[in-house]
């Protein structure tokens, strides 16, 4: 049994949920990028630990590094999680 697509919506409150408690910062919108905002590697990795339960696979780092804002980050996710579940 295959684990249901997350809906972008769910997969941004989480993103945003999770980067405001590792970063230390209440006010982080969609349009703040992650290492702007003082995120490094360790941040990202823990961010990504919490979200994988969620996605039903581990993200590599480099998604939440190469875009531009937070609002990026799910649709990477989201994308990447669309093809393990095709190949379930």
């Amino acid at each position: 049994m295959s684990q249901e697509q997350p809906s972008l919506a769910d997969v941004e409150a989480a993103v945003l949920e999770n980067a405001r408690a590792f970063l230390g910062i209440s006010r982080i919108s969609l349009e703040d990028n992650f290492v702007d905002l003082g995120g490094r590697s360790i941040l990202a990795s823990r961010l990504l630990n919490r979200l994988e339960p969620l996605l039903g696979y581990r993200p590599p780092l480099r998604y939440v590094f190469e875009a531009d804002d937070f609002h990026r980050v799910p649709e990477l996710l989201i994308d990447k999680s669309l093809q393990v579940h095709v190949n379930d």
